[in-house]
């Protein structure tokens, strides 16, 4: 039996996504090692480890999660575009892995020219390789790396519908320590930080209530407030705001 730590990431994530729906895991499929060799060879590149992990899991379905609506990320959208002869291949910093198929058609691609994870970024589809760079001048950041964008549409869709009542507050005086006096503020609150939180998105939980923190590169973090009882959402809104110099949005 494999340990936690010899599990790919991506095996962590939808251990993860089972707490709060256990059947997932018999709800998606994966595709064989001959597979993800044949998509590799049509590719004509290497598949970058999230992608080959996320594939090798839930390439062929990905059960009821819903990463982006209209959007298309499986093994056998990537093998259609792939085989295609002529397509304009994106720059070697970019790796197509998915497609939203209603307008405006956004392709949906890992950036392979980051330290660490490589984070998920949309620009629009292109039909001649010399458009590259304008489309990529329109991108937009999408998550972190793609294990934190499967875990948190999982978390939003599963776990946070749940949840009756909620509220939306921006920072007013964001700092460097931000992050670090908001997880003191929700520790003396009970809230216990979620294992699969990343450097831009905290989830806090403790029961009857939660607490996401989002954070897009240049912008202000953004901090999502929900509980099951309204009396007891509106407190922890005004303990935030009070504590963090927050604004309700």
């Amino acid at each position: 039996m494999q340990t936690n730590a010899q599990k790919s990431r991506m095996h962590q994530v939808v251990s993860a996504i089972a707490q709060y729906r256990p059947s997932f895991p018999q709800e998606i499929q994966g595709l064989a090692p001959t597979e993800l060799e044949e998509l590799r060879s049509l590719a004509g590149r290497e598949l970058p480890p999230s992608y080959r992990e996320f594939l090798h899991l839930m390439g062929r379905s990905m059960g009821e999660l819903v990463l982006f609506e209209h959007a298309d990320f499986s093994a056998q959208a990537a093998r259609k575009f792939f085989s295609r002869k002529n397509i304009p291949r994106s720059p070697e910093r970019y790796f197509r892995i998915g497609i939203n198929q209603a307008d405006p058609y956004d392709v949906y691609y890992l950036d392979l020219g980051t330290q660490g994870d490589s984070p998920v970024v949309s620009f629009p589809s292109v039909e001649d390789e010399k458009d590259f760079a304008e489309a990529i001048r329109q991108q937009i950041w999408q998550a972190a790396s793609l294990y934190e964008l499967v875990f948190i549409r999982a978390y939003y869709q599963f776990y946070l519908d749940q949840f009756s009542n909620d509220r939306m507050l921006d920072c007013l005086k964001w700092s460097s320590d931000f992050r670090e006096r908001m997880t003191q503020v929700l520790t003396r609150l009970r809230f216990v930080l979620h294992p699969q939180s990343s450097s831009t998105t905290g989830c806090y939980e403790r029961g009857d209530a939660t607490v996401v923190m989002s954070e897009t590169p240049g912008q202000t973090p953004l901090i999502h407030v929900l509980a099951h009882n309204r009396t007891e959402l509106l407190k922890l809104s005004e303990i935030l705001i009070d504590n963090l110099h927050l604004n309700p949005v």
